[in-house]
C-alpha cells in the first residue's frame, strides 16, 4: 500500500508534464484525424476484412471490429491513441528510473513525436491498437521489475497481438534500462546482466503463450496465417540487404542508404546525435571515474541498442520490415538525450548552462523538424488518397452513364445484389500527386474494394473472374479511354494499366 501511494504522489506530481506533453503530441498528430486519409488496407478493413487474423493480431482485431464497428472515429482516435503514447513513454520513463522532469519531457516527446508513429496512425484501423500494445509491454515490464511475472505474461501475450513490433520496443526498453542503472547503480553490471536473463524468460513463456493462443484462434475461425509470421534461421544473412541500411539510417545516417522524401537524412542526423551524446558522456564517465569495465558494458549495451530496435528481422521469413515498426529507435533517441541532459546537468563545468541550453536547442529543433514531417506527410497522404477517390468516382460515373439501366438500383444495400468489377493492371507504387506516399489503390485489393467503398452496387471480383477478365480484356486500351470499362458476364471490367 506504501509502495502504490507513493507511485500515486509521484503520478499527482508530473501531471502537468503529462497534460503538456499530451497537448503537444496531439497537436502534431491532429492533422491526421483531420483529413480524410484512407490506406490500401483501410480500404479493406472498414468494410469488414479478416485481415489481422492472419497476421496474429486477435487482440487489436475487436478493437476496431466490434469496439469501433469498422468506423475510422478520426480525432477520437488520434486524441486516444496521442494518450496512449504518452502515458507509454511516461511508464517507460519510470521504468527506466528516469527521475529528473525535465528529463522526462525530453523523454517523452522525443519517444512520442516521430515519423514512424506516423507511418503507423496512417491506417485507421490501427491508430489505437498499436499504441495500447505499447502500453501494456510497459505495464508487463514494470510487473517483472516488481517479480510479478504471473500478471506480466498475460500482458506481454497480449501486446504481441496488438502488434508483434511491441517484441523489439520491450527488448529496446530493457536494455536502456541496463545502460541507464549502470549510471544511477554503478558496480552492479553482474546483477544488471542476470536480470537481463529473468527477463528473456519471461519474454520466452510470453512468446510461447501467445503462439499457442495465436495459432488455437486461426485454427478456430479457419484464417491462414500470414507468410510474416515465418521464422527463419538464415534471415539475419538473408535479410543483410535490408538490416544494414536500417541500421546505418537510423544510427549512423550514412550517406546513399535511400533515405525517402520525409525521413531524410537530416531527420536522422539528430539521431546519429543521441548515440554520439551517448558513447560522449559513457567515456567522460570513465576518464573519471577510471572505471573501463562500465565504460565497455555501456559500449556495449549501445551497440545492442542499434539493433534491437530491429531484432526481429534476424529470424524471420519476410523481407518486408515497414517504417512504422521502427518506433523503438525514437524511444532510444529520447533516452540518450534525457541521459545527456542529466548528466550534464551533474557536472561542474564552466560552460554547463550553454551545453545544456545547445541540448535542449537540439531537441526542440529535432522534434519541430519532426512535427512539420508528420504533418506535411499527412497532407500528401490525403492528396493520394483523394486522387485515388476521384479516379474511382469517374470510373463509376462513366458505368452510369453507359450502362446505368443494367446497374442495380442505388440505394442497394446487401452485398449479395451488387455486381462484381475487375481492375486490371497495376500501377505504380507512388503513383501520386506529390510527395514520396505510396498510392492507396496499389494492392490488387484495394483498386477494387475502393469501389464497393464508395459505392455498395459493386464488390470486388474473384479470381475466376478476374482469370476470365484479363482474357476478354486483350487488345484494349488503358483508362481514361472509354474502351477501358465494359461489361462482362454478371460483372464489369476496368483496365487501370496495359501491364495485366
Amino acid at each position: 500500500m506504501v509502495g502504490a501511494e507513493l507511485r500515486w504522489q509521484a503520478l499527482k506530481k508530473d501531471k502537468d508534464i503529462l497534460l503538456g506533453c499530451l497537448a503537444l503530441v496531439f497537436i502534431v498528430y491532429c492533422c491526421q484525424g483531420i483529413l480524410e486519409n484512407y490506406e490500401a488496407d483501410d480500404i479493406n478493413q472498414v468494410q469488414g476484412n479478416l485481415a489481422w487474423l492472419g497476421l496474429g493480431r486477435w487482440a487489436g482485431y475487436p478493437i476496431f471490429a466490434n469496439l469501433f464497428r469498422y468506423t475510422p472515429l478520426s480525432m477520437f482516435s488520434i486524441f486516444l491513441a496521442s494518450g496512449l503514447l504518452v502515458a507509454s513513454a511516461y511508464g517507460a520513463a519510470v521504468y527506466l528510473g528516469i527521475k529528473s522532469r525535465p528529463a522526462k519531457v525530453i523523454f517523452i516527446l522525443v519517444a512520442s513525436i516521430t515519423l514512424f508513429y506516423q507511418f503507423m496512425f496512417s491506417f485507421d484501423c490501427t491508430q489505437v491498437a498499436f499504441p495500447l500494445g505499447n502500453l501494456l509491454t510497459v505495464t508487463g515490464l514494470l510487473l517483472t521489475k516488481n517479480r510479478k511475472w504471473f500478471f506480466a505474461v498475460p500482458c506481454f501475450v497480449l501486446a504481441m497481438a496488438m502488434y508483434q513490433a511491441v517484441l523489439m520496443y520491450g527488448a529496446t526498453l530493457i536494455l536502456l534500462r541496463g545502460f541507464w542503472l549502470a549510471q544511477e547503480e554503478p558496480d552492479r553490471e553482474g546483477d544488471h546482466i542476470r536480470s537481463l536473463g529473468g527477463y528473456i524468460l519471461i519474454f520466452a513463456a510470453s512468446l510461447v503463450g501467445y503462439v499457442v493462443v495465436t495459432g488455437i484462434i486461426q485454427s478456430a475461425l479457419d484464417v491462414t496465417p500470414s507468410d510474416r509470421l515465418g521464422l527463419s534461421w538464415r534471415a539475419i544473412l538473408d535479410n543483410a540487404d535490408v538490416w544494414i541500411p536500417l541500421v546505418g539510417q537510423n544510427v549512423l545516417a550514412w550517406p546513399g542508404l535511400g533515405y525517402n522524401y520525409y525521413i531524410s537524412r537530416t531527420v536522422c542526423a539528430f539521431g546519429l546525435v543521441a548515440y554520439l551524446l551517448a558513447v560522449a558522456v559513457s567515456f567522460t564517465d570513465a576518464l573519471s571515474d577510471r572505471k573501463w569495465l562500465k565504460l565497455a558494458y555501456r559500449l556495449a549495451i549501445i551497440i545492442g541498442l542499434a539493433i534491437s530496435p530491429i531484432w526481429i528481422i534476424f529470424i524471420t521469413e519476410t523481407d518486408y520490415f515497414a517504417h512504422r515498426t521502427l518506433y523503438s529507435y525514437a524511444a532510444v533517441y529520447g533516452a540518450f538525450f534525457a541521459f545527456a541532459f542529466v548528466r550534464l546537468s551533474a557536472m561542474h563545468l564552466p560552460f554547463r548552462r550553454a551545453l545544456l541550453g545547445g541540448l535542449v536547442l537540439v531537441v526542440a529543433s529535432s522534434t519541430l523538424l519532426r512535427g512539420v514531417r508528420i504533418n506535411e506527410r499527412s497532407y500528401d497522404e490525403h492528396l493520394a488518397w483523394m486522387y485515388s477517390k476521384h479516379w474511382a468516382l469517374r470510373v463509376i460515373d462513366h458505368l452510369d452513364r453507359e450502362y446505368g439501366a443494367e446497374l442495380p438500383g442505388f440505394f442497394i444495400r446487401t452485398p449479395e445484389a451488387s455486381v462484381p468489377i475487375a481492375v486490371l493492371g497495376s500501377i505504380s507504387y507512388k503513383n501520386v500527386p506529390r510527395g514520396d506516399v505510396a498510392s492507396p489503390i496499389r494492392t490488387r485489393w484495394a483498386k477494387m474494394a475502393i469501389f464497393s467503398l464508395l459505392d455498395p452496387r459493386f464488390r470486388s471480383a474473384g479470381r475466376g473472374f478476374r482469370e476470365r477478365a484479363a482474357v476478354a480484356a486483350e487488345g484494349r486500351p488503358a483508362w481514361p479511354h472509354p474502351d477501358s470499362v465494359f461489361p462482362f458476364e454478371n460483372g464489369y471490367v476496368v483496365i487501370i494499366a496495359e501491364n495485366y
